[in-house]
């Protein structure tokens, strides 16, 4: 008689063996390679901005890099500053989106921390007051460039703090503060080392932002916890009142 047999009685079906799982991902390999490489990056740098520094104060070797820049700006580009300090304004100011307003936060009071200690400490003029490149200790404020230090900062934090386009959010951040930084030369508001500052001031900024991830996080959740702490302590006045009253009355 053809067809299936049925098992026998008080046999089992042999059970068939689960796929191994995978091993998870150390939570290293997990991060972005921003995060993974982030203490080598800041020491890079680090070391980069004061070799820079060093060589603003020493006037060697860049003070033909700055000359060139002032030129340039000089023999082509007078009829566009109009527009390219509007453009400069953008870049500096642009985003007000209030998306990762503690970041903000954060960030831009380092940014100014450290752009503005440079500033005091080099003393630097401009090429819109002097046509000297060293003219450094005389009380300026032109190294390295806010403008361009902001542009780095402000942009690079909606790339860092962004869920989706991140990537081409990280070509726009690079592209408005190179843009940024080559008016303000054209503008002759910075010389070219100054611009070179800028950027490696605003990506000192971004590097060290991620190590405040935790403080961010409690911060923005700060509010949430007052208020919930008040309505508990008012419901429980209110309590309080209304079990006074009835005894009293």
């Amino acid at each position: 008689m053809s067809g299936t047999l049925a098992p026998e009685a008080g046999s089992r079906t042999p059970l068939t063996p689960a796929p191994p799982t995978p091993p998870a991902m150390p939570p290293s390999a997990q991060r972005s390679w921003f995060h993974r490489n982030r203490l080598p990056l800041l020491a890079v740098l680090v070391t980069a901005f004061a070799a820079l520094t060093w060589a603003v104060m020493a006037g060697w070797p860049f003070g033909g890099l700055d000359h060139d820049g002032r030129s340039l700006a000089d023999q082509y580009f007078r009829g566009s500053r109009d527009f390219l300090r509007h453009y400069v304004l953008l870049g500096q100011r642009g985003p007000t989106v209030k998306i990762a307003a503690v970041y903000f936060v954060i960030a831009e009071l380092g940014n100014n921390l450290l752009v503005g200690a440079v500033k005091l400490a080099t003393g630097r003029w401009g090429p819109l007051v002097t046509r000297n490149v060293h003219d450094i200790l005389a009380g300026g404020d032109i190294f390295p460039s806010g403008h361009v230090a902001n542009a780095v900062v402000l942009f690079g934090v909606l790339a860092l703090t962004a869920r989706r386009f991140r990537r081409t959010l990280i070509v726009l951040t690079i592209w408005i503060a190179g843009s940024v930084g080559l008016a303000t030369v054209l503008l002759s508001t910075h010389w070219v080392t100054d611009v070179l500052g800028g950027w490696l001031a605003g990506a000192i900024v971004l590097t060290c932002l991620p190590r405040h991830d935790g403080l961010t996080r409690r911060l923005l959740a700060l509010p949430g916890r007052v208020w919930r702490r008040l309505r508990s302590l008012t419901r429980a006045g209110t309590r309080a009142w209304s079990r006074a009253w009835t005894r009293a009355a």
